[in-house]
């Protein structure tokens, strides 16, 4: 990329150092989940992607603990050599929750990374969707540097992928789409209905999707948005995070059968030369799949879905630039200039909230916008008073700026107008 690109980002970057509001270092008091203290203030946590606070259970912490004690902080061999016990029974839980072949890696990033160049050569085409998060656009960099055609095309535009696949098909074995499940961004999702058609009727058609955002708050056992809603397709792989809703660490490629897993875990490089995942990350991942297995994900997905109306009914109420989709627990307010994004998590700190200011590259220049997750670690009051927060200090900022929410509101409704078409 080009040196204007980091002289851009640096500048945005800086600019949140300088607020207060990025870079963040939590103070030395431990990190509670809900909340936590930095300069000395306490926060409440509406920046987590853990939807589900797992990531603080103490069953979770004791199986950790258990795997230390039982086979050490870390085996530092390559597992194509020698594979501990309790890494087979991670996989071996993981795949009762997907009620397929999972196969495990240290980081979702490290599966992209290892999977795509197994799964698409030189005789395919690979194309993008320009909303795909970062860590599978970093994968499709290493298969344009070994001559895979790569291309990107606008989001969830399905009448344009299905252009490209009429065009593509003639000229490749193959025509992958990578996309995401859940959006990070806006919270909205992969358009399942047209995806479901363009795999029956096209044969080239393949699909990655990473789903690791719908990830333990959608599904049965929790499974994701995607395996309950699409279900499984030969022509499909599947990657998610056990980092967010899971409430553990790594990524798994959910396989159709023994025999894809045996490919993909034989010739996946990251598999071969990276350090293998931690006992103690292993012991959560068991812990949280127990949970994930039993009628405990009922519980805490219908608690989390209470948390998700009452954020999006309130919006409502406080007439919120919100954009996102309604039923996920992403919720993204449109700004427009990336300088109010940034103010308004200022204000927002100083009165006790942490939420997450977006902007470029995350979107396109001026489409900046506040982020705020929905978790369990979130009382029903907290999420009021954050959102009738979020209204006064839109209203001071505007006003300091000569303008009004009716001027950022038509501007955000057209786009989310644009997302919901395209959804439809």
């Amino acid at each position: 990329m080009s040196s204007k690109f980091y002289d851009q980002l640096t500048t945005i970057v800086q600019s949140s150092i300088n607020l207060g509001i990025g870079h963040l270092t939590t103070d030395a008091n431990g990190f509670a989940g809900n909340s936590f203290v930095a300069r000395g203030k306490k926060l409440i946590n509406f920046a987590l992607c853990d939807y589900l606070a797992l990531g603080h259970d103490d069953r979770l912490k004791k199986g950790a603990i258990r795997a230390i004690l039982d086979h050490g902080f870390f085996a530092s061999v390559s597992k194509v050599y020698v594979k501990l016990d309790i890494y087979e029974k991670a996989e071996e839980y993981l795949s009762y929750v997907f009620d397929k072949p999972t196969l495990l890696f240290p980081r979702t990033t490290l599966a992209h990374m290892g999977v795509l160049p197994v799964l698409a050569d030189k005789d395919d085409a690979v194309i993008l969707d320009h909303h795909v998060h970062t860590s599978v656009r970093v994968a499709s960099d290493l298969l344009r540097s070994y001559g895979v055609h790569v291309e990107t095309i606008r989001h969830n535009r399905m009448d344009i992928l299905e252009d490209r696949i009429k065009d593509l098909k003639n000229k490749y074995t193959h025509v992958w789409y990578l996309a995401d499940g859940i959006y990070s961004t806006y919270g909205d999702n992969l358009p399942i209905n047209d995806i479901r058609r363009l795999l029956n009727d096209y044969e080239q058609f393949h699909v990655y999707i990473d789903d690791s955002h719908g990830m333990s708050w959608a599904g049965t056992n929790g499974k994701g948005f995607i395996n309950e809603n699409l279900g499984s397709h030969p022509h499909m792989i599947l990657s998610t995070s056990l980092c967010k809703g899971y409430g553990a660490e790594g990524g798994v490629i959910v396989c159709n059968d023994e025999e894809v897993k045996k490919k993909l875990g034989t010739c996946a490089a990251p598999l071969i030369f990276t350090s293998p995942i931690s006992p103690s990350t292993l012991g959560a991942i068991i812990e949280s799949a127990k949970i994930h297995l039993s009628s405990e994900i009922d519980i805490r997905q219908a608690e989390l879905k209470e948390r998700i109306d009452l954020f999006n009914t309130t919006s409502q109420q406080l007439e919120l630039p919100l954009i996102s989709a309604p039923n996920t627990p992403i919720g993204f307010f449109f700004t427009g200039a990336t300088d109010l994004s940034q103010e308004l998590c200022a204000s927002l700190m100083r009165r006790g909230y942490y939420v997450n200011a977006f902007h470029f590259p995350a979107v396109p220049v001026n489409s900046s916008g506040v982020r705020s997750l929905v978790s369990l670690y979130q009382s029903l009051d907290d999420i009021t008073g954050l959102l009738t927060t979020l209204r006064e200090e839109y209203d001071i900022a505007l006003k300091k700026r000569g303008m009004t929410m009716a001027e950022i509101l038509p501007r955000h409704r057209e786009i989310k107008r644009l997302e919901e078409e395209f959804l439809s």
